[in-house]
């Protein structure tokens, strides 16, 4: 009765806003509470530390939260949506903390909201794209031979990739996380392998996850799950171990929850209420947890804002000439040659933090034109998944969701070219341009 008076004097879409907006809010002060009570002291290196805002500006923080939250969709239809929902959950979200809780010599309490108000506006940007009317784009007729053979050829190039990962397969028990980054380096695939690595754990195995998910083969589905694990644990990225679970949860959110938004957000609010409560009875592994989830996850891609910002106070923005795309092109022209190590190394020496990997808005972005080059990329960026939206307009739900999972994750840890290129999302628009008719039945 109170839900059937609610919707009678209250929009259904300022309702589903509203639960977004709590979701919000509590996912922000769990992931604070987290953050501060269990990465801040153990992670000092990392100049990390406790802070308090001003009443405004908290109020200023929430104010901007919400009004994006406004703007999120209340059902995932489009795969623009879905890549948004990590964005905001992975780096939005996070940054709204992280990005206050540094040391002030790196980034000053003024400069912070400066840019958060500026990742704030991008991300309205992005949304407003998802929210642009279709383009029926003519599709080429592929004869379904071909479409049968690409799958064929990287179906074997998975085998082959699989038997080479067992030989490299190593469980990294949760006390050796610390340690990972060198275990890696004797355990992880390397030389021509890695390569299609990449694209098969990108791209294809998602792909195949969405399959076997679309013609209900839940038997295999399982299979290909448990084998995602040992490709996790070969490569042995500590953000690459958090991949089976989204996963699984992505699964089970499209068949059971109808792709909800609020589901989403509530998945990670019971998550960090899993942690406090695993931190309280097991310290050593609640922390343990925390420092793949809450610090590896979601942390660093916030933290690379300041970095990038501090480097960049006393050094040129590069103009894209960093960017491996852009700089092979000026050579073949002769535009310009410079010659330098990539630049989440040189960020790794200069501040003693291993590789530095970040988002497309500094990685691409502020490291080229500053606030400007934000928007830029952020318009790069929303032009990408527009197209992504159209060619994949008729095909079946999971089968995109499960597919693109892997980029999401992956949104705050890469450069934007890295990901088109290294990673195949050039290739995953031909992909579904080519073959998108053969993946429209729903069963």
């Amino acid at each position: 009765m109170l839900n059937e008076t609610l919707h009678h004097f209250v929009p259904k879409w300022f309702y589903n806003r509203v639960i977004l907006v709590a979701f919000s809010l509590t996912f922000v002060y769990l992931f604070d509470v987290n953050f501060n009570t269990l990465i801040v002291e153990k992670f000092e290196y990392f100049g990390f530390r406790r802070t308090k805002l001003d009443l405004i500006d908290i109020l200023f923080v929430k104010v901007i939260v919400v009004f994006n939250c406004f703007f999120l969709p209340s059902k995932i239809n489009r795969a623009s949506e879905f890549l948004n929902l990590f964005l905001f959950l992975f780096i939005y979200l996070p940054s709204s903390v992280v990005l206050f809780s540094v040391r002030a010599d790196w980034m000053s309490k003024t400069d912070a909201l400066n840019m958060f108000f500026v990742l704030s506006i991008c991300i309205f940007i992005i949304s407003l794209f998802s929210k642009l009317p279709l383009a029926r784009l003519k599709l080429i007729v592929v004869p379904r031979t071909f479409f049968i053979l690409i799958n064929v050829v990287f179906f074997l190039l998975f085998i082959v990739i699989f038997i080479e990962s067992l030989s490299n397969f190593k469980v990294f028990g949760l006390s050796q996380l610390s340690s990972l980054n060198e275990t890696r380096q004797t355990h992880s695939i390397s030389g021509i392998y890695i390569y299609f690595y990449l694209w098969i754990i990108t791209f294809f195995l998602g792909l195949f996850l969405g399959e076997f998910k679309r013609v209900n083969q839940k038997v295999r589905l399982l299979g290909l799950s448990i084998i995602y694990f040992v490709f996790a644990f070969s490569m042995g990225a500590k953000i690459l171990l958090v991949a089976p679970f989204v996963f699984c949860f992505v699964v089970i959110w499209a068949k059971f929850f109808s792709r909800r938004t609020f589901v989403f957000f509530a998945a990670f609010v019971s998550f960090f209420l899993l942690i406090n409560l695993v931190s309280i009875l097991s310290p050593d592994v609640g922390f343990a947890i925390s420092a793949l989830f809450t610090f590896r996850t979601l942390s660093i891609s916030s933290l690379s804002f300041v970095i990038y910002f501090d480097y960049f106070s006393t050094h040129n923005f590069t103009d894209f000439s960093h960017v491996g795309f852009v700089n092979s092109i000026s050579n073949l022209f002769s535009l310009f040659t410079i010659e330098h190590s990539p630049l989440p190394v040189v960020l790794g020496k200069e501040y003693g933090l291993g590789n530095f990997n970040a988002s497309f808005f500094v990685n691409d972005g502020y490291a080229s034109f500053g606030y400007a080059g934000m928007f830029i990329v952020t318009i790069i960026y929303s032009l990408i998944l527009y197209l992504i939206d159209c060619v994949t307009r008729t095909v079946d739900r999971a089968v995109v969701l499960l597919s693109l999972t892997y980029y999401g994750m992956y949104l705050g840890n890469i450069s934007l070219f890295t990901l088109l290129i290294s990673h195949g999302l050039i290739f995953v628009i031909f992909y579904y341009y080519l073959f998108s008719r053969y993946l429209t039945s729903e069963i």
